[in-house]
């Protein structure tokens, strides 16, 4: 370095060390902010924080149009199952057969089976909108058998005093009698709790019976069927309440009209009863590797709606009425989906679907805490933000909190917490047919596809075949004969020209005849006809034709019958553990959670019954009445509950129990007037003349009886029916009566002829009387 330089730095240092040394102190800081730091900061967090939902909205719209997209293969093949349906092919094959100009008929096989199947299965889950299950109370059991046993063992203590006070004297028989005492209160207290359970089980059924009977429980599920068996899977929605519904009502305004009358405005309240909905399959989307609903974690519920129901939404509780302001002014920018133009064209309405809709999404998932806490405080949710958004209170991270997300166009409509503390979801799903592989099931179009084309193809080559062989191919020769009108189309009475030079020998037209494989062709169609009621299931018994199958007996058309209802009652099973159970399970739930009503609460488990009504409603009628007449034998008598097997056998004649039979009350009111107007006569007088009337009555119903099931047994000795058996017998008596009338006849005329002989002193015939 040269000295010039060394010079420089050294100045530049000391320079240095001396700005340091005089600079002058900085000003102190403030250790609290100012008001328009905090204002800065708060702004920038909820930018921040509503960034965050716009990316969470814009997550769930990205994986609901995914889940539209996997859906897609399960959609075709829906819309294949309805155009067979409704008779028609496929679009690619129907033009193959137009192009080829072929038959395109449809021998329409599958809508037949599909209604029946589907009104088979609804007139056994629901027979006159009875109900299809039962609630009973749990602790019964435990509570009957705890009873028994406090009951025997104070018997057994009881015997126990007794021989000890006279063995040892009374003190010894008093300690032991205090025990069965003991166990006789246990006993009591028991049958008490028996008793208090059995009531709330009766009040808490009655209870969800009339919230069903409300939201039109049966017809809902009918559509549940419906769908089921037609495209393979239908599914329910519930209990939703005010989530989900709002109740109308008309209120007195607090100010009066013009001319002073009163002003009744329309209000949406929140509706808190239960109800019970049937689901469009096209628009649930659960998760796509999902194989059983319970395997789902979330769902996906779409609702397409035009501007109108988008205000209706605004009108029922909950719904966030500025995002729906935003939506309104914005406009629909979604389009219709595909699957409803094609639906559309199925059912030859030329028509496209036009305009843009709202696609309002319904999410129903799971959030970690905390994205539940971005959220509620994103959307300001004070009720929400004192449970899930407090300091001091500590959740664990493995938690997740089910939800309900409601969005639309990126604007959250509805947020909140899943109604049912079980955390069970709301969607049930029953499939006619079971895929192994997926979520969703077959119907009766599927499962009878195949046959359902061999039967066309086989209908469709009858038509052209008859076509072709109704008349002679007819083949002429143009060099030695042409037409006099110059048309060469075969007509009636045409005049033909023979050329010159032709022989007459020599031919000029040809007659080629086709075959007609008609018969072949009708085999083909009723093989395949056997085929589908195999592959479906649904015979024509099922159908309520008997075909080959003819039996003349109620017994053997019984069992035929059962035989025939063995396939449905697995579709009933199948309806009762996916929908029938859940759906009142959740029902109990929803009561034991929000109804105020305490006396309806307990311990209950819920059992379906939809097996119950499998057989024939005819035979079962006629079983039922032949239990009501095995009733008045008094031994049986005492073991049968009258008023219900009354309702029974109503219920199986098609009619509501409810309109024809007294309920319990009524029963026990008319058992206390009686009671209350006390006996017309004396009482031994009335029991004498009850007396006889009951043993003759008792005679005459146990003779009838008896000869109701002989004529029974004979007829099916005879494999005839009951009324033949009757004619048959009715004929034996007309010539047993005959004959004895003849026999009386010639005992009379015998008579005569003895009294004649003794009087004129002659022996009579037959040797003085050893027989008449």
């Amino acid at each position: 370095m040269s000295a010039t330089a060394a010079r420089q730095e050294e100045e530049a240092q000391a320079l240095d060390q001396d700005e340091t040394e005089f600079r002058p102190p900085a000003p102190e800081q403030d250790d609290e902010p100012s008001q328009q730091d905090l204002d800065a900061a708060k702004r920038r967090e909820g930018e921040a924080l509503l960034d965050w939902m716009q990316g969470f909205i814009n997550g769930l719209d990205r994986e609901a149009t995914d889940r539209e997209s996997k859906k897609k293969a399960t959609e075709d093949a829906w819309i294949e199952d309805l155009r067979q349906y409704h008779g028609y092919y496929d679009e690619k094959i129907e033009k193959e057969l137009l192009d080829e100009d072929k038959s395109v008929l449809f021998a329409n096989k599958t809508r037949p089976k599909t209604d029946s199947c589907e009104a088979r299965i609804s007139d056994m889950l629901f027979p006159t909108d009875d109900k299809n299950w039962a609630i009973t109370p749990t602790p019964v059991p435990e509570l009957s058998a705890e009873a028994k046993r406090s009951a025997q063992k104070a018997e057994e203590l009881t015997a126990q005093a007794n021989q000890a006070h006279a063995a040892q004297g009374p003190a010894a028989g008093q300690a032991i009698a205090a025990q069965a005492d003991a166990a006789a209160q246990a006993a009591k207290q028991a049958e008490r709790e028996m008793e208090v359970a059995l009531e709330r089980s009766k009040a808490m059924s009655a209870e969800i019976e009339d919230q069903l009977v409300e939201c039109d429980y049966a017809i809902q599920m009918r559509d549940v069927i419906r769908d089921a068996c037609r495209i393979g899977t239908g599914i329910s929605k519930g209990p939703i309440g005010s989530s989900q519904r709002s109740r109308r009502a008309w209120k007195k305004a607090a100010e009066a009209g013009p001319d002073g009358a009163a002003i009744y405005e329309l209000t949406f309240t929140e509706d808190r009863r239960p109800a019970f909905v049937r689901v469009d399959p096209w628009s649930l989307f659960p998760d796509p590797d999902a194989r059983r609903a319970k395997d789902s974690e979330d769902w996906f519920e779409r609702h397409l709606l035009k501007p109108k129901g988008l205000r209706a939404l605004a009108r029922q509780p909950g719904y966030n009425k500025d995002a729906i302001r935003a939506l309104l002014k914005e406009g629909p920018n979604g389009d219709a989906p595909q699957y409803l133009q094609q639906i559309r064209a199925i059912t030859n309405e030329a028509q496209p679907i036009s305009g843009k809709v709202y696609k309002v999404w319904e999410y129903r998932g799971s959030l970690d805490i905390d994205d539940m806490r971005r959220l509620i405080r994103a959307l300001k949710d004070e009720k929400l933000a004192a449970i899930y958004d407090n300091e001091d209170e500590e959740f664990d991270v493995l938690e997740d909190i089910p939800v309900v997300v409601i969005f639309c166009q990126g604007q959250i409509l509805k947020f909140g917490i899943h109604h049912l503390d079980s955390q069970e979801s709301i969607y049930s799903f029953f499939c006619l047919e079971e895929d192994d592989g997926s979520i969703w099931g077959f119907g009766v179009p599927r499962m009878m596809r195949d046959s359902q084309a061999a039967m066309n193809g086989a209908w469709r080559m009858i038509m052209d075949n008859a076509g072709l062989s109704s008349g002679p191919q007819i083949v002429v020769c143009q060099t030695k004969v042409e037409p006099e009108d110059g048309d060469w189309a075969i007509k009636p009475k045409k005049v033909w020209i023979k050329k010159p030079g032709v022989l007459p020998q020599e031919t000029v037209f040809e007659v080629h005849e086709i075959s007609n494989n008609t018969g072949e062709l009708l085999n083909i169609i009723e093989r395949a006809a056997r085929f589908i009621d195999e592959e479906t299931n649904v015979s024509l018994i099922a159908q309520g034709e008997q075909g080959t199958h003819t039996t003349q007996t109620s017994g053997g058309m019984a069992i035929l019958m059962n035989a025939v209802n063995v396939v449905f009652r697995r579709f009933i099973r199948n309806f009762d553990d996916n929908v029938t159970i859940p759906n009142l399970r959740r029902a109990y739930d929803w009561n034991m959670q929000f109804n105020k009503k305490e006396h309806i609460k307990g311990d209950f488990e819920v059992s379906a019954r939809g097996s119950s009504v499998l057989l024939v409603r005819e035979i079962q009628t006629q079983n039922l009445a032949n239990l009501i007449g095995m009733s008045q034998n008094p031994m049986v008598a005492t073991l049968i509950k009258s008023p219900d097997l009354l309702r029974k056998l109503v219920s199986s004649m098609m009619i509501n129990p409810d309109e024809v039979v007294k309920t319990d009350d009524e029963i026990e009111a008319d058992q206390r007037a009686q009671a209350a107007a006390g006996p017309q006569v004396s009482e031994a007088e009335e029991t004498k003349r009850m007396g006889i009337a009951t043993t003759n009555d008792r005679a005459i119903r146990v003779a009838y009886i008896a000869q109701e099931t002989a004529l029974m047994g004979y007829a099916e000795k005879r494999n005839i029916s009951v009324e033949q058996a009757a004619t048959e017998l009715e004929k034996v008596r007309l010539t047993l009566e005959s004959k004895e009338r003849l026999l009386a006849a010639e005992v009379g005329a015998q008579a005569v002829q003895n009294k004649l002989a003794a009087a004129a002193g002659v022996q009579p015939k037959g040797g003085g009387g050893g027989y008449v």
